[in-house]
């Protein structure tokens, strides 16, 4: 060679920030494209009716879906709004969910702290005289822990 120095010359290397935008911009094109495609494979079949599913494949395992689902709903409902003794030994009061949040109210501060044991009867295991928050008493008799009759 000739007398040039080469120990300070260095290659340019690649631009990145070009690079970076030219795959940005080649995957939108290619975003695009592929959108434009499927639309136009698909357009076809968008332009009939919607498929709507009117009935299903056998075997029915419901004949009437809406009224099964009133009566469920219903069976629920009258189970959630019901007051009675429950467990093996009718020891424990099923209420009314509004009416457990109102008795939960009105402890006040006290709504979360341990209750006062109560003195239990001997035969059913509950509190002497105990009434729902309905103003009905248990009726131990009847054999049946929704049976519930009025305070006399």
């Amino acid at each position: 060679m000739s007398g040039e120095d080469h120990s300070t010359y260095e290659p340019q290397g690649p631009s990145y920030p070009l690079m970076i935008a030219a795959g940005v911009c080649g995957f939108i094109l290619f975003t695009a494209l592929a959108m434009a495609g499927l639309y136009l494979f698909y357009l076809p079949a968008a332009r009939n009716q919607p498929f709507k599913v009117t009935e299903f494949a056998e075997p029915r395992l419901q004949i009437d879906p809406s009224k099964d689902l009133a009566e469920a709903e219903a069976k629920q409902s009258k189970r959630l709004d019901r007051t009675a003794w429950t467990g093996p030994d009718k020891t424990h009061l099923v209420i009314p969910i509004d009416a457990a949040m109102k008795a939960v109210a009105a402890r006040g501060q006290n709504a979360y702290a341990p209750l006062p044991d109560a003195p239990r009867d001997v035969q059913g295991g509950r509190p002497p005289g105990a009434m729902a928050p309905n103003g009905r008493r248990f009726n131990p008799g009847a054999g049946d822990s929704d049976q519930m009759r009025e305070p006399k």
